[in-house]
């Protein structure tokens, strides 16, 4: 069996096929990073689960860190709930962004390409403690280059 990894070109961030700069490769935190992509599957489809905490802006985010699948699912949900007139445009705009997500994942990794930082961070059964201010929410979806600092667990 022969190794064709030999006969492929190196990764040139200068011609990514889908135009991403090389800064979009490297993560802001990569150990948060590889903790988000380990629990929340490369692809973004994982049911793993484990509590979180965030800072951003200053402010404590916790909750239980979710993939985007789950969260498009849930929100379908709670949309379905409070809006249910929006739910079909909800659904068919999310339902396109997933699959366009999908099909990037498969194209890059077959062609053995750099996947691209994660840009949000979704997490559910969420407190956010901004000052003497606390909030509960069912779900969060933060920017990851947002937060500053983050630790295992949910706060009380």
């Amino acid at each position: 069996m022969t190794d064709d990894t030999s006969t492929r070109e190196p990764y040139d961030p200068d011609n990514d096929p889908d135009g991403y700069p090389a800064d979009a490769m490297v993560p802001n935190d990569w150990m948060l990073e590889t903790f988000v992509r380990h629990f929340t599957g490369p692809d973004d489809k994982s049911e793993s689960t484990i509590d979180l905490t965030v800072v951003v802006g200053g402010v404590l985010v916790t909750g239980v860190l979710i993939s985007g699948d789950e969260h498009t699912r849930l929100m379908e949900e709670r949309m379905e709930q409070a809006a249910p007139g929006f739910l079909d445009g909800y659904r068919t705009i999310a339902h396109a962004a997933d699959e366009a997500r999908r099909e990037q994942y498969e194209r890059r990794t077959a062609a053995d390409l750099p996947l691209p930082a994660r840009r949000f961070l979704h997490l559910k059964d969420v407190t956010i403690f901004g000052g003497s201010t606390t909030a509960n929410v069912p779900l969060w979806r933060g920017l990851m280059d947002s937060v500053t600092g983050w630790t295992f667990g949910k706060l009380s």
